[in-house]
Order: structure tokens, then sequence, then C-alpha cells
């Protein structure tokens, strides 16, 4: 992966303000993404939030952090709430989610989901399946 110069400087800003380790960040208009080491989003929120909404008002952007999983299915099942089920098949993911979930969990996260896939897990195609029974 390549970072540009902001990308570098978020992720160094980051690191020195949380004390959490960054393994990849998207920036996007108005937030930056940062996927953190796994087991340290404690350390990266802070107490109450309080390191999130720190650098926030640092950056001036708002902060989104999934956090890191060697597998890819417990990558998406956390940055994604209300998952049914997932189905990984050679670079491609299946994703069952409720039909009323979708708006609320989707939203313009899942284009950045979808990079992150597509750098941390070579995995470049989404499919979302929208289930009406649970």
């Amino acid at each position: 992966m390549k970072f540009d110069s902001q990308t570098i400087k978020n992720i160094v800003a980051f690191e020195e303000f949380t004390g959490a380790s960054v393994v990849d960040s998207l920036p996007d208009k108005n937030v930056i993404f940062f996927v953190i080491k796994e087991g340290q989003m404690g350390l990266a929120i802070g107490k109450n939030g309080k390191n999130i909404k720190q650098l926030q008002n640092l950056l001036g952007k708002r902060i989104v952090a999934f956090e890191h999983f060697e597998e890819p299915n417990k990558f998406v099942r956390n940055a994604i709430p209300n998952i049914r089920d997932i189905k990984i098949d050679e670079g491609n993911i299946t994703i069952c989610i409720r039909k009323d979930n979708v708006n609320n969990t989707m939203g313009k996260n899942i284009e950045i989901i979808r990079q992150f896939l597509e750098r941390l897990y070579n995995i470049t195609k989404i499919k979302l399946v929208r289930m009406i029974k649970w």
C-alpha cells in the first residue's frame, strides 16, 4: 500500500495521540477511516471516547475506526453490524443482512469497507443480499 503525505500525517497523528497501531487508512471528504490493530480499539477510543473526540477536533474531521482481524469474515462482522451470514469465495464476499437494516448499516461506509477488503484481504467484490425473514 502506498499512502499520500496527508494520509501519512493522519496515521502518525492517530498513533501518537491514541497509542493504537494503524493497519490502514482511507480519507473521505469529511471523515477519516482507520483500521487499527486487533485488540486496540479500547486504546484508540479512550475513556468515554475521549481520544477519538480530541483527535476529531485536532484533524477537523470525523474519525471512524474499524478493528483489523486476520480473517476477513471477522473484520466484516465487526465493521457491519446485524449481519446474518457471510460467504467468501475466490475474491468475492456475499453478505446477508436484514432488509430493514440495510440503510442504517450500509450508508457510505460500504464503499470504504469494500476498499479495505480489497487492500487487506484481496477481496474485490461485495454482494449484499437483503433478507426479508430473519
